[in-house]
């Protein structure tokens, strides 16, 4: 399990202007895939954000949040063949904590940051893909 996250600043503030709705207050639960890498292994592995994507929500409310899931997919899709790339066309051997992994990702609108039940389930379903 990850125990640290690092997240550039340019990430965080895309993050927050994307959720924020009405006068710096986000109303509605967003969802969305972030995309990084483990950059340290072991007892406390560290997990670096690269990137963040928030589909148009299919639907959203205080407490709850769905897109396509189809967006997975292609994402997944989209990571596995440009690692494929690097390996056959650049002749490059990417060590395991280089190739881009991703999970879920939301926001819990004035309720401060933490994993819910249907969070913990999303994300284990996710690390099937």
């Amino acid at each position: 399990m990850v125990t640290k996250v690092l997240l550039d600043k340019e990430i965080y503030e895309n993050i927050i202007k994307y959720t924020v709705e009405y006068e710096g207050v986000s109303v509605n639960e967003r969802g969305g895939v972030c995309i990084g890498k483990k950059i340290k292994d072991g007892i406390s592995p560290i997990w670096k954000v690269l990137g963040v994507i928030f589909p148009p929500q299919r639907k959203h409310s205080p407490t709850y949040c769905e897109f396509d899931g189809r967006v997975i997919a292609r994402i997944r899709l989209a990571i596995n063949a440009a690692v494929e790339y690097v390996r056959n066309h650049l002749r490059s051997k990417l060590d395991k904590r280089e190739i881009p992994i991703f999970c879920w990702i939301h926001t819990h609108p004035n309720l401060g940051v933490f994993l819910s039940g249907t969070d913990k389930e999303t994300i284990m379903e996710l690390s099937q893909w």
